[in-house]
């Protein structure tokens, strides 16, 4: 042995000749289990022959010779045997039933693991599917408030409704804490009209357009702040995330709608969180059905504008009137007195005929504006009628009524009418002048009375006031 080698131990020696042995039965189970069987009887053999059980059995076995013992040894030998057989073969099914647990132990874990699996992506995807699904109620009933908020805006009446209707549904479409309502004025800037939240207040600041990203792109503006950046919209300044649309119409920018979110919202990190893109085109949208409307309403005022007013003087017409004292109640409060002025240019036909019709319509207007001047913010006038005009007096009794009739008669007698630089003719006019309700208790008979008041006065021969109880 080299002298640097150490010595191995017997039994590792053991041990390794164990394993060189057991290589060629490994696999082989019949051959193994032979192997097994002798292993036993050599080592029964030496524990027989190291302790001299077979003399002593053959000496104890003499002593009863006449009950035949001595054949026992090999008997026993072989029970040994056989039972060392028995519990090895035992011991293998043992082993077998053994691997075969664990397999199917293995087994079961794998399915459990991979049920596991299966039972987790399917919680993820039922988690998805009611994700999906909230987030596809929250779209409808956003849509649905879209369109009861376009359906209650066509039939707003006046731009007062028009903004109460869409503020109100803007706070139930968009999930912001605060938002406002500008409309441009003075052409250079914008007014806060309504809000809520945190820009509730109508003092908020105004500001001019040029400082509104919205309004200078001319599209939607979204700024969502982090710790580490300021705003470039000065509205945004303490908020979390901030939209501003543009109200546009066919006349230009109209006003601008603002939704800020100024805190953390739990509806903002909910399952049905919309992205910053769905919010803009929500936000266009109603920002879009606003200006519609109220470019709608601006065209049926207009209409009826038109409709109300006469062309060539710019004042109400019969129809404007009559609408004005539907709407105001006039003539329903006996307590209230009212008189009404029924005036009428005298000899216009002859003028026209002299003077040419063009002429004809300066006189028209230059009498609407000498009237206007004369009359009150309250009171009523209108061209009733080619040369007649109706002056409606509201809570006037007959004695000043009177007196304001001969006012403006002197100062329509009094004023020299021009056509450029060369002057005509003097106008005169005749009036009859009629009481609420001291001469009549509806519109109809007041305005007829005035009108048989007037052509008293022109039998009488034009240019005077003529009282309706003294016409006859």
């Amino acid at each position: 042995m080299p002298p640097n080698q150490e010595k191995r131990p017997r039994s590792s020696q053991y041990r390794s000749l164990i394993r060189f042995l057991n290589r060629p039965l490994v696999g082989n189970v019949p051959l193994f289990e032979l192997a097994i069987v002798f292993a036993l009887g050599l080592g029964f053999y030496y524990v027989a022959s190291n302790l001299d059980l077979n003399e002593r059995w053959l000496t104890w076995s003499e002593q009863y010779e006449q009950y035949e013992l001595d054949e026992l040894p090999l008997g026993f030998s072989i029970m040994a045997l056989a039972f060392a057989w028995f519990a090895w073969r035992r011991w293998t099914e043992l082993s077998k039933a053994n691997a075969k647990l664990a397999r199917i132990q293995e087994s079961l874990l794998f399915e459990i693991s991979q049920r596991e699996k299966a039972e987790k992506v399917g919680m993820d995807i039922r988690n998805r599917l009611e994700k999906s699904i909230l987030f596809q109620k929250k779209r409808a009933e956003q849509i649905r408030a879209i369109q009861e908020m376009g359906d209650l805006l066509i039939f707003a009446q006046d731009k007062s409704e028009i903004l109460t209707i869409a503020v109100r549904y803007a706070k139930k479409i968009i999930p912001f804490s605060s938002g406002a309502l500008y409309e441009f004025y003075d052409n250079n800037s914008l007014k806060h009209i309504t809000g809520w939240g945190t820009l509730a207040n109508s003092d908020v600041e105004n500001s001019a357009h040029y400082k509104c990203w919205a309004t200078r792109q001319g599209k939607t503006y979204t700024e969502v702040l982090t710790p580490s950046q300021g705003p470039l919209c000065f509205r945004a300044t303490g908020s979390q995330q901030t939209i501003c649309v543009p109200i546009l119409t066919p006349k230009g920018v109209w006003g601008v709608l603002h939704f800020r979110q100024d805190s953390p919202s739990d509806e903002l990190d909910s399952p049905v969180e919309l992205d910053n893109t769905a919010l803009e085109n929500l936000s266009k949208t109603i920002a879009d059905n606003l200006g519609l409307h109220i470019h709608s309403l601006f065209l049926r005022e207009q209409l009826t504008l038109e409709s109300m007013q006469d062309p060539l003087t710019g004042i109400l017409n019969r129809r404007g009137l009559l609408k004005l004292v539907q709407e105001k109640g006039l003539l329903q409060n006996p307590l209230s007195a009212l008189s009404v002025l029924l005036l009428d240019i005298d000899s216009f036909k002859q003028f026209n005929d002299r003077f040419g019709h063009d002429a004809g319509d300066t006189a028209l207007v230059i009498l609407s504006r000498l009237v206007s001047k004369l009359i009150r913010q309250q009171d009523i006038f209108c061209r009733y009628g080619g040369e007649e005009f109706l002056l409606m007096l509201t809570h006037t009794d007959k004695s000043v009524a009177l007196l304001r009739a001969e006012k403006i008669r002197q100062s329509v007698e009094q004023h020299v009418l021009k056509i450029g630089d060369r002057p005509l003719n003097h106008l005169t006019i005749s009036i009859g002048v009629a009481t609420y309700p001291r001469d009549a208790d509806s519109y109809e008979m007041l305005v007829k009375r005035a009108d048989k008041a007037l052509y008293q006065a022109k039998d009488l021969g034009r240019n005077r006031v003529v009282d309706c109880a003294a016409a006859q």
